[in-house]
């Protein structure tokens, strides 16, 4: 309910005034509606996904509350189907891209994205990569003790106690994702000036296209 009442975060205000939305937006993993509320007020005709049946009955209320009317569904982020219905633009928020293990999963969900674009529509998607000190090279050829161990693992993925996230080790990567599912990176930006120290992760934010 917090977060609901905080509305975008800096990044997603930074991201939104430098790429404007109008028309169809789909917001995946929508939640109890923080962004989709957001960009309703903005007058985009907005169209929520989330698998949690609880979280979309509450973003129905808050929405009701606010003399909204958006359009929720239930369904996976990362094969969501909606009967060819085709967006403008589809958002990627909160953290979602950074969940899903393995790489597969990810491409997955951009795929299913560009299925639900019109030709030239966007994908807006915020995501955490490692912090890199100014001239630090590459990580090192070879394998993770953790990928040797577990054939899934790859080099990013953290395991935490009640979680499991992928941190990019490179914010390139999040393009060559986008390229393995069909998409354009049409923009490609991370803040390394706000980062978490004790973490070595920043925000970084992109925004993809499907070509014409």
């Amino acid at each position: 309910e917090e977060n609901v009442r905080a509305g975008l975060t800096l990044l997603e205000e930074v991201l939104l005034a430098r790429h404007p939305l109008a028309g169809r937006v789909l917001v995946l993993g929508c939640g109890p509606g923080r962004e989709a509320l957001v960009l309703a007020r903005r007058g985009c005709s907005v169209t929520g996904l989330d698998r949690e049946p609880a979280m979309l009955e509450r973003a129905r209320e808050l929405a009701r509350s606010q003399g909204l009317a958006l359009d929720y569904r239930e369904g996976e982020a990362e094969n969501f189907e909606l009967g060819g219905a085709a967006f403008d633009a589809i958002v990627i928020f909160s953290g979602l891209h950074n969940m899903l293990l393995p790489r597969a999963l990810r491409v997955r969900m951009l795929a299913a994205c560009r299925r639900h674009l019109v030709p030239g529509g966007r994908v807006l998607v915020t995501f955490l990569a490692a912090y890199r000190w100014p001239g630090e090279d590459d990580a090192p050829a070879g394998k993770h003790v953790l990928e040797a161990l577990n054939p899934e693992h790859e080099r990013g993925d953290l395991y935490l106690l009640n979680e499991s996230i992928h941190v990019f080790p490179r914010d390139e990567d999040v393009a060559a994702e986008a390229a393995a599912a069909g998409l354009e990176t049409v923009d490609l930006f991370r803040d390394q000036r706000a980062y978490d120290r004790p973490a070595g992760q920043v925000r970084g934010y992109a925004v993809l296209r499907r070509p014409e």
